[in-house]
């Protein structure tokens, strides 16, 4: 049965992807993509893309939208509203580690600064933290 469900999620993708864009959850990625469970096709590589990960073929860089962020907060506090918490700044961070690997440090530091300014409590990566 897993060996199915790895097949049709790698199918998914492969059929897909040329005819749309195809993205990834960060939940997919933190708990089946990084255990192995689930492998992209050869060739393809996933980007941070604000809040999910582009699926996308080859290793060239991949313009992403200015993270333009209206949050408002709620004094209520629950799994699910710590889960997004949480995951916005960090695929934020993500974004942002990948800029400076194709050295565009500007697009780098709009990301940082969005987190800084947006979730204060947020711990930043300290390799990001030179650029606030």
């Amino acid at each position: 049965l897993e060996g199915l469900y790895r097949s049709i999620m790698t199918n998914l993708v492969e059929k897909n992807v040329e005819e749309r864009d195809f993205y990834i959850s960060p939940e997919l990625f933190e708990n089946e993509i990084r255990r192995g469970e689930f492998k992209l096709p050869e060739g393809y590589t996933l980007v941070p893309q604000l809040f999910l990960y582009k699926v996308v073929k080859g290793n060239e860089y991949v313009p992403a939208p200015d993270p333009e962020l209206h949050i408002r907060s709620s004094r209520q506090s629950n799994k699910y509203l710590n889960y997004i918490y949480n995951v916005l700044p960090t695929m934020l961070a993500n974004r942002a580690v990948y800029e400076l690997q194709f050295n565009k440090m500007d697009r780098a530091k709009l990301y940082i600064q969005k987190i800084a300014s947006k979730f204060p409590g947020y711990q930043i990566p300290a390799k990001l933290r030179e650029f606030l």
